[in-house]
């Protein structure tokens, strides 16, 4: 994980000749897990991962994660304290919460503007910006 911060943390992206305005962030603060609700959470870790206690996961549950520390890594561990099924790594909570988006209002507003800019910056860089061949 450290080296995914690494190559992608604003001072190590400024040494490859970007800016921040050259980069599409996503979440607050840059998480991914971030966009997506607290009811989208409960609604996946009870469906996927269900509490060994037999209880329900709650909002507040989540909410209690967002109020300090990194969202991601707070989320995953109260799923590994909390549930013999839960995912061995982070990112395979995105990918269960993303597999149970069901029709287009389901994806977050921040996700849908970031393709958005992404397709904006490939527009402008046109087709000279790709190898020939791709």
């Amino acid at each position: 994980m450290r080296d995914k911060q690494k190559k992608f943390n604003i001072d190590r992206l400024n040494k490859q000749g970007f800016t921040e305005a050259d980069c599409l962030f996503l979440g607050d603060p840059n998480e991914l897990e971030d966009v997506f609700s607290d009811d989208q959470w409960v609604d996946t870790m009870n469906a996927v991962w269900p509490r060994d206690d037999a209880r329900q996961w709650t909002t507040e549950d989540i909410g209690a994660l967002r109020l300090g520390g990194k969202f991601s890594k707070s989320l995953h561990s109260l799923l590994r304290q909390s549930s013999s099924s839960a995912p061995d790594k982070k990112e395979e909570m995105v990918v269960e919460l993303a597999r149970r988006l069901r029709k287009p209002s389901d994806v977050p507003r921040a996700l849908v503007k970031s393709f958005e800019d992404a397709i904006k910056v490939a527009r402008a860089a046109g087709l000279a910006y790709w190898p020939e061949g791709d």
